[in-house]
């Protein structure tokens, strides 16, 4: 269900009203609104979603013309009996029809910390692909204290939920043994997962931190230090990537995952702290594009310049995905084209839906590049930092 948790995200449906409606239509042929049973009211809902009121009744017009719903003034809108689609009665556990019903196919199972700007892209492609086949995206946020209870949610609901993407972080070994008993649809974006036997379909990391490494090898810049969470697989190919090149990696700036890792006032405390205690690296790859001007931010409050003083790579290239993002100085960063890999995971979803695909998939696309603009440059020696 949307709720005010993950309401900034619904901007990647055609409208939101649809989204709404696709949300309640789900509870219906679910049969966890039961007929009779009275909707939440506009009230509730523009509580729980953050949408406005005049949405809000557009989803439920919506569902009146096409025969789920009907209301009354004064009293709400409620569930027909014998709910029809184009003459038949909808049946009990109506997997299978979900199709015909214009009904979501999967549930983009995906952890609260990851409503950032660099996954619009990837939600576009990936529904784009599903609305192909007339399946319809839901978006399912949740914290870390209840990601078990939320896959254990999902699992429950066959005719509602007929696969499943998962996001980076998400899937551990218990998980991943429910899922492949589950025999559910689904495709990772966790380069992990492929260890746990799931479906995986994956941006090549470490060719993106090659890029990035030579680009500042070619700068002068002879010790490199990562910014992000060290257990992450970012952070991995980082090491990976250095080690091919025989360069030094400097003591890298952890920002822990159980903070507000994707926030700029995060790793601008932590890379100011970094400044403070004068680290010695003239060049820092961040895991984020967040990270990144987080830490420009740092350095602007001590009168430095990112590209002069000190080179900063972000990663993502949010600045492209979403227009409203103009970054000063314009952010040097490694595109991952999570478009490309929406896209790509769409077809493995309908590949085991549609065609009933059965073997398991590991793909690394090769669709990483580094975007050099303006926060990287020579390196300078002695600097205040050194």
């Amino acid at each position: 269900m949307i709720t005010a948790d993950n309401k900034k995200m619904v901007g990647f449906a055609k409208n939101k009203y649809e989204l709404l409606r696709n949300e309640l239509l789900g509870g219906i042929v679910s049969k966890r609104f039961e007929p009779g049973m009275p909707l939440p009211s506009e009230t509730e809902l523009m509580k729980t979603t953050g949408l406005a009121r005049g949405t809000i009744r557009q989803a439920f017009e919506g569902l009146e013309r096409e025969g789920f719903v009907y209301r009354i003034r004064g009293k709400g809108t409620f569930i027909k009996e014998n709910v029809t689609i184009n003459g038949n009665i909808l049946p009990d556990g109506a997997k299978g029809l979900a199709r015909n019903f214009v009904m979501p196919i999967s549930r983009v199972f995906i952890g609260a910390r990851y409503k950032d700007e660099s996954y619009w892209s990837f939600f576009r492609s990936l529904e784009t692909v599903l609305q192909a086949e007339r399946f319809r995206l839901s978006v399912s946020y949740f914290e870390e204290s209840r990601r078990e209870a939320v896959f254990e949610d999902l699992m429950k609901s066959p005719d509602y939920c007929d696969g499943l993407v998962l996001g980076t972080g998400i899937v551990d070994e218990s998980l991943a043994e429910k899922l492949l008993a589950s025999k559910v649809a689904h495709v990772c974006i966790d380069v992990c997962a492929e260890r746990q036997g799931l479906n995986t379909v994956c941006e090549n990391t470490v060719d993106g931190m090659r890029q990035a490494i030579s680009h500042l090898r070619r700068l002068g810049h002879e010790i490199i230090t990562f910014m992000g969470a060290v257990k992450g697989s970012r952070h991995a190919f980082f090491k990976a990537a250095m080690a091919e090149a025989d360069m030094i990696a400097g003591e890298p700036i952890h920002i822990d995952e159980s903070s507000n890792w994707f926030s700029e006032d995060v790793a601008c405390e932590v890379f100011g702290q970094w400044l403070d205690n004068k680290g010695a690296s003239t060049a820092i790859v961040c895991q984020t594009d967040k990270m990144a001007l987080g830490a420009i931010d740092a350095m602007k409050q001590r009168g430095l310049r990112a590209g002069h003083e000190i080179s900063i790579i972000g990663y993502d290239n949010i600045e492209e995905k979403d227009e409203k993002i103009k970054t000063e100085p314009m952010l040097t960063t490694i595109d991952n084209r999570l478009n490309i890999i929406g896209a790509r995971c769409g077809e493995v979803l309908l590949n085991q839906v549609l065609r009933g695909q059965c073997q398991i998939v590991h793909e690394y696309l090769p669709v990483v590049k580094l975007i050099v603009r303006q926060t990287t440059g020579p390196a300078i020696r002695n600097n205040h930092v050194g």
